[in-house]
């Protein structure tokens, strides 16, 4: 966020798309930890796997 001079915005989630998996990653509300989450991009949908993501971090 420094490198891209963004200093008003907190980053929510990273994601990262496999043809056949969604890798999302979202970092802790203290900045020093943060969680990982895989799916099956046929059987979830983005949104849901978010959610999911959000509630094992908050």
């Amino acid at each position: 966020m420094a490198a891209l001079k963004i200093r008003s915005e907190r980053l929510e989630d990273i994601l990262i798309p496999f043809r056949k998996q969604l890798h999302l990653l979202r970092l802790a509300k203290n900045e020093q930890w943060f969680g990982f989450l895989a799916v099956q991009a046929q059987d979830t949908s983005l949104a849901l796997a978010c959610e999911v993501l959000k509630s094992m971090i908050n």
